[in-house]
C-alpha cells in the first residue's frame, strides 16, 4: 500500500482512495506562542510558526491550501506557503508524538490525528482552508501471481475505500 502520487515504475497499481491532510497544533503550542504572534488565520501566517515537516514527500516545505467557502479570499483560490521548522522527519510516529506534544504546527493525514482532533487535544487549523489530498494505491510487481488471499485482501481493501465511513478516504 502506498501513500501519495506514484513515481513512474513497472509495478501494477490500483488505486483505491485519497487520504486527506488537516493542519494541526496541540492546544499547548497555541497557549504558548510568544507575545504577539496568535494562531494562523490565512497559510501565510505559517511563516511565523515552527512547522513539524514531513520529508517523505515532494514538496515537504510547500504546503498547499485552497480557499473554500469560509475562507476571506475567492472560493477555489490557491497558496503554496514555504514552511519552517526546527524539526524534520520522515517518520510518521515521530510527527504524532511531536504534534502532540506541542513541538509545532502539523500537515498530516487526517487518520493520523483524527481522535485527538475528535476530543480537541488537537485544534484544527484554517478550517476554511482545503488541504491537498493525496492517493492511496495497492501496488504490486507485474510479473507476480498472486495467492488467493492477496486477491480477498485487495478487494475487501478497495470496497473499504471506495464505500467506507467518509466516501473513499482514509
Amino acid at each position: 500500500m502506498r501513500i501519495g502520487e506514484l513515481p513512474d515504475s513497472s509495478l501494477l497499481a490500483r488505486r483505491v482512495g485519497t487520504s486527506s491532510r488537516v493542519l494541526v497544533a496541540h492546544r499547548s503550542y497555541l497557549r504558548l506562542l510568544p507575545k504577539g504572534t496568535k494562531a494562523p488565520k490565512v497559510p501565510e501566517d505559517l511563516a511565523r510558526h515552527n512547522c513539524v515537516v514531513y520529508t517523505e514527500v515532494p514538496m515537504r516545505k510547500a504546503w498547499g491550501f485552497t480557499a473554500g467557502p469560509g475562507a476571506a479570499q475567492p472560493v477555489g483560490t490557491k497558496r503554496t506557503v514555504h514552511v519552517e521548522g526546527n524539526l524534520q522527519t520522515n517518520s510518521s510516529e515521530v510527527i504524532r508524538a511531536s504534534i502532540l506534544s506541542g513541538m509545532g504546527i502539523g500537515y498530516s493525514p487526517e487518520w493520523l490525528f483524527d481522535r485527538e482532533i475528535a476530543s480537541g487535544e488537537l485544534q484544527q487549523l484554517l478550517p476554511d482552508w482545503q488541504t491537498v489530498t493525496m492517493p492511496i494505491h495497492l501496488v504490486s510487481p507485474q510479473e507476480r501471481r498472486h495467492s488467493a488471499k492477496v486477491k480477498a485482501f485487495a478487494e475487501h481493501v478497495g470496497k473499504r475505500m471506495a464505500f467506507g465511513r467518509d466516501g473513499g478516504d482514509l
